[in-house]
């Protein structure tokens, strides 16, 4: 007995059975990514961020604020108990000439004044250092430096020092 030709069933193909063999392989390969991206947590990822790891930035300078880095400087420094007044250079003698005045209860002795000396255009600077023997407290000595260069037009105070007396 022969069986009636009449419409054959096909069978019927799920997603996965119609898919293309190279799409099955990338999901596959996907798959195994994100298993080993489980299993390793972030080593993998540090990992390559250690082995390619880009230049690092230079540290940002703290912006400066000049009223407060002025105040610290200022409270940084001791009070010192010497004064100048009346000091110019005297374009006659071209000598630099003032007053030095204790404003304390004691006594000092080799009170130095370093005063610097720029060239007129400020490429170069000389100095010059001025000595007063003792001064008392609460008193003043008139004071005068040594003849300076004819170059020399102006001056800046760099540093006063002194030796309390015994």
């Amino acid at each position: 007995m022969e069986i009636p030709e009449g419409p054959h069933r096909r069978r019927r193909q799920n997603v996965w059975q119609k898919m293309p063999k190279g799409m099955k392989m990338a999901i596959g390969v996907c798959l195994v990514l994100v298993a080993v991206s489980i299993a390793t947590g972030n080593r993998v990822i540090e990992w390559s961020q250690n082995r390619f790891a880009a230049k690092p930035e230079p540290p940002k300078k703290p912006k400066i604020n000049p009223g407060k880095a002025f105040d610290q400087v200022a409270a940084a420094i001791q009070p010192f108990d010497m004064e100048l007044s009346g000091t110019k250079l005297n374009p006659v003698t071209r000598r630099i000439e003032g007053t030095i005045t204790n404003k304390s209860d004691r006594a000092y002795t080799d009170i130095e004044m370093i005063f610097a000396l720029p060239s007129r255009d400020l490429s170069a600077q000389d100095q010059t250092i001025v000595i007063v023997d003792r001064l008392g407290p609460r008193s003043r000595a008139k004071f005068i430096s040594d003849v300076l260069p004819k170059d020399v037009h102006q001056w800046a105070l760099i540093r006063t020092s002194a030796k309390p007396a015994r």
